[in-house]
């Protein structure tokens, strides 16, 4: 059952949210396999690392963000009762 407090924007975001965290698991999981082969050349590495390290900061700024919004809708609630 769908909480009724739950706006379309809300659903969309938290669909938005779901898919994005779904991508970024995909890229590191490939990531960190490629990075892995031991016989690929240095730059290859290199830049597999690069795209793990990049990969895990937009994971947590995605995290931060989704905090953010969800403190703020508490405020509001709390606010508004």
């Amino acid at each position: 059952m769908t909480d009724p407090s739950e706006t379309p924007q809300k659903q969309k975001m938290q669909k938005l949210e779901t898919e994005s965290f779904d991508y970024l698991s995909e890229v590191l999981t490939v990531a960190m396999e490629k990075f892995r082969v031991k016989n690929k050349a240095d730059p290859m590495r290199l830049k597999w690392g690069r795209l793990i390290i990049q990969a895990v900061q937009v994971w947590g700024q995605l995290r931060n963000v989704i905090e953010v919004d969800e403190l703020r809708a508490r405020v509001e609630a709390l606010e508004a009762a």
